[in-house]
């Protein structure tokens, strides 16, 4: 394997866009809490030789319900490629399926040998591409549990895909065969700063940056420090990420804020996956990191309540007042299918607000996936409207068009006036003056709203509707941990 010729320390002082000895801590600084925050990414001896020991165990059960179409069972994911976290490590075992099998017997066999060789973890169905059956390990301490996946995959030649699991194989083999001992441990580090920051994972709900992605920026510019350095001056002119540098890629027509090349596959974009919220908050997550290095940014595996985080962050009451709460139960279904519905769904309420003039700051959509409750947090500039709305027309040497406005608005309007800009203008009563009743109206009839299709079923069953208040916020951790999240997830990142 080619080294990254790449000196850490000189690059950090001097990086590829220029100096930043203004703006970043020393190096002795930075290095000691990367070293700190090691201690906490890296999974100990003993845990590894848990984990080892339970993926064994569960691909010998797998191994008794074996069918000839399945050709190889392999081991995948982090696990496998020496990046899994501390306490944190899901075990991802690929079965390796005839390319010849038809795609119902190919759901079919996983479907059952997910079912049996899991049968004693608590198996459920979940869904990518294609089903797979996830299941539930008690791990090498008391109360942790370690999540098995068990996934179908098409056992082809690279670049002759048939599902997006089938990239897998080749990915952790690319891995193994290319990440050094020490840079799997600066992705485990990178993976628990982007844990911290909320965008780590590619599902539809995150959208960030999966571990995959992790591990080619690791392999790309060789250590955690030197990524952050990289990704904090990214511009929109250089935002192509390649490890493959003598792939021409101009060509390949992306369209995404940010393009990461897959190393075994040069047309397909990883970067496609990524939110430009996700990627916004990991260009200044990365900058304000550098300036002031604290092991803040990686306290993913430390338990934070809202009181704890927020003790010294007084909420306003005009935004707790402000913040709108749509919660609904929504039946069982794929993760990024509920995800995908209700962001559109959000989506939808925020613009149709905004054209009722509610005035809608910020929303964000949440999911408690174990209680199949799904709620929209909403921002609002005011909670009532005026009961008036003033529409203002043509000037008035425009005569045609004065008279067909004045005759448009004649039968709703309460009286008339010209401007100092020598427009017509007209003083109207609002339809909806209350976000409450707009909202509960449109939601129930599914009228001056586009409720998405699939949540239409869910919402008929009922659906709360309310702003919060102080009371709410001292009786529920759901609605405290939603508003930290909301409000002050990511405040460090802001911080000069």
């Amino acid at each position: 394997m080619e080294k990254s010729k790449t000196n850490s320390k000189n690059q950090y002082k001097s990086s590829p866009h220029g100096s930043n000895e203004n703006t970043i801590t020393t190096n002795i600084d930075i290095d000691k809490i990367i070293g700190k925050a090691m201690e906490f990414s890296r999974p100990d001896k003993s845990e590894s030789k848990k984990l080892n020991s339970i993926e064994m165990r569960i691909i010998k059960e797998i191994e008794k319900y074996l069918v000839p179409e399945v050709i190889e069972v392999r081991s995948g994911g982090s696990l496998a490629k020496g990046t899994n976290l501390k306490n944190d490590t899901d075990i991802d075992i690929f079965l390796l399926i005839d390319k010849t099998v038809s795609e119902s017997r190919f759901e079919g066999i996983a479907m059952d040998i997910g079912f049996k060789s899991l049968s004693k973890y608590n198996p459920r169905t979940r869904f990518s591409e294609h089903p797979y059956v996830e299941g539930f390990v008690k791990g090498h301490k008391k109360g942790d549990i370690v999540k098995i996946n068990i996934v179908p995959c098409y056992a082809v030649e690279k670049g002759e895909w048939k599902s997006a699991a089938d990239r897998s194989q080749y990915h952790t083999e690319y891995m193994i065969n290319h990440l050094s001992k020490d840079q799997k441990d600066q992705v485990r580090i990178l993976k628990n700063f982007l844990k911290t920051l909320g965008i780590y994972g590619a599902e539809l709900f995150t959208s960030g940056f999966s571990g995959y992605v992790s591990e080619v920026l690791v392999l790309k510019y060789n250590t955690f420090k030197d990524v952050l350095i990289n990704i904090s001056n990214l511009n929109q002119k250089e935002s192509v990420i390649s490890i493959n540098q003598d792939k021409i890629i101009e060509d390949l027509q992306f369209h995404t804020p940010v393009i990461i090349i897959d190393p075994i596959d040069n047309y397909r974009n990883l970067g496609a996956a990524i939110s430009p919220e996700s990627l916004s908050t990991f260009i200044i997550g990365s900058r304000a990191f550098l300036k002031k290095p604290s092991l803040a940014f990686f306290n993913s595996f430390q338990k934070n309540t809202f009181k704890k985080s927020t003790k010294n962050r007084i909420i306003p009451d005009e935004i707790t007042s402000n913040l709108l709460i749509i919660q609904f139960s929504f039946s069982k279904r794929s993760p990024d299918v509920i995800s995908g519905q209700l962001k559109k769904f959000a989506k939808s309420v925020e613009i149709q607000a905004n054209n009722f003039d509610f005035n809608i700051i910020r929303t964000k959509c949440y999911i408690k996936e174990d209680d199949n409750i799904a709620v929209i947090m909403c921002l609002l500039g005011d909670r009532q409207l005026s009961p008036y709305v003033i529409h203002i027309g043509p000037d008035v040497f425009m005569k045609d068009e004065v008279t067909n406005f004045l005759l448009k608005n004649k039968n709703n309007s309460l009286f008339n006036w010209t401007n100092n800009d020598l427009k017509v203008c007209c003083l109207k009563l609002r339809k909806k003056t209350n976000i409450l009743d707009f909202l509960n109206y449109a939601i129930k009839n599914n009228s001056d709203i586009g409720i998405p299709k699939g949540l239409r079923d869910d919402l008929k069953k009922g659906f709360k509707l309310f702003f919060l208040n102080k009371r709410k916020l001292a009786t529920s951790s759901l609605y405290n941990e939603l508003v930290y999240d909301f409000i002050f997830k990511n405040a460090m990142i802001f911080e000069e």
